[in-house]
């Protein structure tokens, strides 16, 4: 019973720690895709995934630390900034385009490097350009980023966790304080 008292609370203090932690970093959902309005030129590489990124000191600012998804059906990888066509790996929250400098680049199982990248756009959805494994340009399309939704009942649980062990370590404590009379 000691064992599953203590393990409650420290599940509980573990949730707590992690929604604290996770306060500064996020999770978001990425699609790439090609416009219905395209004519010409459109994406060579489409595709979708999640990308981790920690907040920088400046509001809406986020540098992506990972990546995970799948262009053309093949795994993707995030590459370190300044490695492809100098990517700065900055999403911008705060801004019409989100994509900081140069864009985010991926490594691309069986295709090679890829970069995403913003060139100020001109609102007809072809805001996004492609440079691909040669560094050629290699077309426009759409770029959504949302972020993840935090499932609302995990704080929920980690809380009564936390306060299932908190009672079972009080019990506890008032149990020994209890005096028995003489008889």
């Amino acid at each position: 019973m000691r064992f599953v008292r203590t393990a409650a609370l420290l599940v509980g203090s573990l949730g707590a720690a992690i929604t604290t932690a996770s306060a500064g970093a996020a999770t978001f959902d990425w699609t790439l895709s090609v416009p219905s309005n395209v004519t010409s030129g459109g994406f060579t590489y489409t595709g979708s995934g999640s990308l981790t990124a920690t907040m920088t000191g400046t509001p809406g600012v986020y540098i992506i630390n990972s990546v995970t998804g799948e262009v053309n059906g093949n795994s993707v990888s995030l590459l370190a900034p300044g490695s492809f066509e100098g990517n700065s790996n900055q999403l911008l929250l705060n801004q019409p385009f989100l994509l900081g400098s140069n864009g985010f680049s991926l490594l691309v199982a069986s295709i090679g490097d890829i970069n995403v990248f913003t060139f100020g756009g001109n609102g007809s959805g072809n805001d996004w350009g492609e440079f691909g494994p040669t560094g050629a340009f290699a077309g426009v399309g759409v770029l959504q980023v949302a972020q993840t939704p935090l499932p609302a009942a995990l704080p929920l649980f980690a809380s009564g966790l936390g306060a299932i062990g908190f009672v079972g370590r009080l019990r506890k404590r008032m149990a020994r304080n209890v005096t028995v009379p003489a008889t």
